[in-house]
């Protein structure tokens, strides 16, 4: 019934942690579901890699994908959509940031809505430029497609036969961005954004630095092109 995708870049010290969270999640429903969990390796070093296939082996439901280049976490997230097998599916990153309650809160929504989504009312874990990065293009996304969403990024469940069904082409972080506009400008469907506790990373490091920010402004201005030329479009 659920397919959670969990992108790994670096993240071997944790993507195990972050695997048994999400096992833990779905026992806090009264009946049990089938679920799988797809682990993509975007290309990292040779010790996550390893650990990967160790977690492999203890849990018959771990599925693993190695990316032959490095795709991004949005093309990660894109491949692990395309292969996943079931009616649900819920992103997820593999750092270990989202206790097992925050993540049952979202499955348990999942039934109401065709998509529901996570912000951050406390994310000092995070660093100072992220911050203000995110606090930055968030009121920016808003203003140009006529949008009201506190926060793009967060963990998201949708409904598989949504998301397999829009043709996305962004690759890195922002890639939900594209989901989001795609979605309730194009399609109109119901949503639902919880606030959600963020835990401190306590292992490995961020993928977002300075060379990945760059990439989003630059896909932000290809959607709103793209925006704007339909809007342009449906008027002739």
């Amino acid at each position: 019934m659920y397919s959670f995708i969990v992108p790994c870049y670096n993240e071997g010290q944790s993507v195990e942690d972050t695997c048994k969270e999400i096992v833990l999640a779905l026992k806090g429903l009264k009946k049990k579901l089938d679920y799988e969990i797809i682990i993509i390796f975007d290309s990292g070093n040779i010790d996550t890699l390893n650990k990967i296939k160790i977690i492999k082996k203890k849990n018959k439901r771990i599925r693993f994908i190695k990316n032959k280049n490095n795709l991004g976490y949005g093309g990660s997230v894109k491949r692990g959509i395309f292969y996943s097998k079931n009616e649900y599916i819920m992103w997820i990153p593999g750092d270990n940031s989202h206790p097992a309650s925050e993540i049952l809160k979202l499955i348990k929504k999942a039934f109401d809505f065709d998509l529901v989504s996570t912000y951050y009312p406390n994310t000092k874990s995070r660093s100072l430029f992220r911050n203000l990065f995110t606090k930055s293009y968030t009121p920016i996304l808003n203003f140009f497609f006529k949008l009201d969403i506190p926060y793009y990024n967060g963990i998201t469940i949708a409904k598989a036969s949504i998301l397999k069904n829009i043709s996305i082409y962004t690759n890195s972080h922002n890639f939900a961005v594209e989901i989001w506009v795609k979605l309730l400008l194009k399609h109109k469907f119901s949503y639902k954004i919880i606030p959600t506790k963020l835990r401190d990373r306590q292992k490995g490091a961020t993928a977002f630095k300075l060379k990945n920010s760059i990439k989003v402004v630059f896909n932000v201005i290809r959607l709103i092109i793209y925006f704007w030329y339909h809007k342009i479009l449906a008027k002739i």
